[in-house]
């Protein structure tokens, strides 16, 4: 598993529906949800395989989305949905 730490224009603009969209075409189980600081965090049962192009569709995210920079560190954090959520 691993956590990513989106910052830039990230709230308001769709972005965890968007992420949602990516996890789901790319099989990958998690949740994306909203921080109090303005970023928006992921956790997402990610591997070094498929771990660059989700960061590169992120990247990709259309406007008005803003992708300024990614956190990106493994976790420990377990997960036993199968499916991607997003949290509120």
């Amino acid at each position: 598993m691993y956590e990513l730490i989106i910052e830039g224009r990230v709230q308001g603009v769709f972005f965890r529906a968007y992420v949602k969209d990516i996890a789901i075409k790319m099989d990958v189980r998690g949740y994306v949800e909203n921080m109090s600081d303005g970023t928006v965090r992921i956790i997402g049962d990610l591997n070094e395989q498929n771990l660059s192009e989700f960061i590169d569709k992120i990247y990709s995210a259309p406007l008005p989305i803003r992708t300024n920079k990614i956190l990106i560190s493994k976790t420990n954090e377990e997960y036993y949905d199968s499916k991607f959520i997003i949290k509120h």
